[in-house]
């Protein structure tokens, strides 16, 4: 059985299956191995690995007939890049114990496997939503910046969705010390009030199928243990969700906030740089004074000395405060704001206070 096939087509397939996951033992070998399958004239490639499963774009072959083999994905992957350096096209020519791949002069042989597949339960949904592609990665990529890596409570290694009634997807992560809410707009097809945790690799895997695509709307579906991203060309991926409780980030959150101070992100972030060689090494600790004209950035180390700036207020609603923050987290969570100017909303000097992009009060870091 020979298939023709564009190397241009074959590579994208087979790099979508890529997953950060390895075999540990016999009964995880699927894990390396690339699943090929086409029927009338249409092939598709899949992936499965223990927490997800990637399935490729569909593209054309040369034949009608059914045909389905697997192979070592690293290898398949090594052997097509280096073919679609110099052809536009190859030949597979499938064998009882190995594939053929061949194009001009070049042939290489790979070893076919009958490694038994996991056992793959039907996916049935839960809740059915469609979100604006640019929507869901603004959301993703606005959150990621707070979710923790390699932390002892593994439920914060990623980032929490939540599907409200109200028509807003969340998207929260926290590493403890910065928190960063998202939310955009769905429209549902099927409802259910639904959180669900996703691990950082799942995160970066929904991720690089946003930006693999030009679809204008993406489907996500959810159930108790997965959520699945289609595509218009057959593409999907399903990571599997993190069993956990997350925290409760709306009782650690100030909405009732008493004072709103609006300034330029840049220069509050320049002056809380400049102040930080005068603060404690170890908790880069500096008091900010929000005024009706300005924010004083102060901070004071006995054996440096001390070090005063200020930065102009553009808004200003509440009442004059002085507070205490750690100036390296507050420049790590100001620099995930992407508008200009940024709202700092205060509700006294205990508790944290919010972050707003100013054209976008959707989304906020505390």
């Amino acid at each position: 059985m020979e298939i023709e096939v564009s190397t241009a087509e074959l590579s994208k397939a087979i790099t979508h299956c890529s997953i950060q996951e390895t075999s540990v033992d016999d009964a995880t070998a699927f894990v390396d191995y690339l699943y090929f399958s086409c029927s009338q004239g249409k092939a598709q490639c899949r992936r499965y690995g223990q927490s997800v499963e990637r399935q490729s774009h569909y593209f054309d072959v040369s034949t009608d007939e059914d045909v389905s083999f697997s192979v070592n994905y690293n290898s398949l992957r090594l052997v097509i890049s280096n073919t679609s350096k110099r052809y536009d096209r190859l030949t597979i020519i499938k064998k009882a114990k190995a594939i053929r791949i061949q194009a001009g002069k070049m042939v290489s042989d790979l070893n076919v496997s009958d490694v038994k597949l996991p056992d793959i339960e039907p996916f049935v949904e839960d809740a059915e939503i469609e979100v604006e592609r640019l929507d869901l990665e603004r959301l993703i990529g606005t959150a990621k910046t707070a979710s923790a890596v390699n932390d002892v409570r593994y439920f914060l290694n990623g980032m929490l969705l939540h599907m409200d009634e109200a028509g807003f997807l969340r998207a929260v992560a926290t590493n403890g010390h910065r928190l960063c809410v998202a939310k955009c707009r769905y429209r549902a097809s099927k409802f259910a009030d639904r959180k669900l945790i996703l691990s950082n690799a799942g995160i970066n895997y929904v991720e690089s199928l946003i930006k693999a695509t030009e679809d204008s709307t993406m489907i996500l579906k959810f159930n108790s243990n997965y959520l699945k991203v289609d595509l218009s060309d057959g593409t999907s991926i399903k990571p599997k969700t993190v069993d956990g409780k997350y925290p409760d980030w709306e009782r650690v959150v100030p909405m009732d906030t008493t004072l709103n101070v609006t300034v330029i992100k840049n220069d509050l972030i320049s002056s809380m740089k400049a102040a930080i060689p005068f603060s404690n090494p170890k908790f880069k600790a500096g008091k900010l004074t929000f005024t009706t004209s300005e924010v004083k950035v102060e901070t004071e180390y006995d054996n440096v000395g001390k070090h005063e700036d200020s930065v102009a207020v553009a808004g200003f609603v509440g009442q004059e405060i002085t507070m205490g923050f750690n100036f390296e987290y507050m420049i790590g969570a100001l620099a995930t704001i992407r508008t200009e100017q940024v709202v700092i909303g205060i509700k006294d000097q205990l508790t944290a206070v919010t972050l707003l992009e100013d054209e976008n009060p959707e989304a906020f870091m505390s």
